[in-house]
């Protein structure tokens, strides 16, 4: 919300709706409850004024399970690197009738690549090591995509927003699974996840 939200930007914009996942930030931007943390009153000033600049704003909690989309966003900013000099970057996010993962896999045949889509994660998270050749961009990004991941018994899983952990699974695993026709396939940000 820095700069971009800010009507000299904007000056069409005399509206604003602001959703966040934090009851207590919500409250405090709302006046119900006082910031007391010391390293945040310099943020809620800014907030104050930056409110000055709107003639209507709102501020509205929204749990994080409603907020799945903006989680997904965060994970895709995280992945891409954005040139020097870009303020602003369009996105077209399209509806799609079945789950993105249908659309991924082959019904006719079992994949035939060797490499599970989530190896770099795992071998992060067991030997803190990075695939050859990966930039600092790439480093950040698993570092940020393994905190989501925890290996139990030799075995990858993801965690969900609810804590409930998601097995990972390669693309063979996960075509047969869809030949069964389960239903027992969940996406994540990076690939295909076995649901319990």
């Amino acid at each position: 919300m820095h700069h971009q939200s800010k009507r000299s930007h904007h000056p069409q914009c005399e509206g604003l709706r602001v959703f966040g996942d934090s009851q207590l930030i919500i409250n405090q931007v709302n006046g119900d409850w006082k910031t007391k943390d010391e390293r945040l009153i310099p943020y809620h000033v800014y907030l104050e004024n930056l409110i000055e600049e709107f003639k209507e704003i709102t501020f509205s909690y929204m749990s994080r399970v409603k907020n799945q989309f903006v989680e997904a966003l965060a994970t895709l900013a995280s992945m891409l690197e954005i040139p020097k000099g870009v303020a602003e970057w369009e996105l077209t996010v399209e509806l799609q009738e079945e789950p993105a993962f249908c659309l991924q896999i082959d019904e006719a045949e079992p994949p035939s690549n060797d490499r599970p889509w989530y190896i770099d994660i795992k071998k992060y998270l067991e030997h803190q090591k990075y695939p050859e050749g990966s930039t600092l961009t790439d480093h950040c990004t698993i570092q940020r995509l393994a905190a989501q991941f925890v290996i139990t018994g030799g075995i990858l899983y993801k965690r969900s927003f609810n804590q409930v952990l998601l097995r990972c699974v390669d693309e063979t695993e996960a075509f047969q699974c869809r030949s069964l026709e389960t239903g027992c396939i969940s996406a994540t940000s990076k690939g295909l996840a076995l649901t319990s």
